[in-house]
C-alpha cells in the first residue's frame, strides 16, 4: 500500500519536473526569439 503511494508521488514529481523543464526551455527560446527579432 505504502509502496503504491510512494510510486504515485514519485510519478507526480517526475511529471512536474518535466513540465517545469519544458516551460523554462520554451521561455528561454521565446526570450531569445524576441531579442533576435527586435531591431537594434
Amino acid at each position: 500500500m505504502a509502496q503504491a503511494t510512494i510510486w504515485r508521488v514519485h510519478t507526480f514529481y517526475i511529471s512536474l519536473l518535466a513540465l517545469t523543464a519544458v516551460v523554462i526551455t520554451w521561455f528561454a527560446g521565446f526570450v531569445v526569439y524576441r531579442l533576435v527579432k527586435t531591431p537594434r
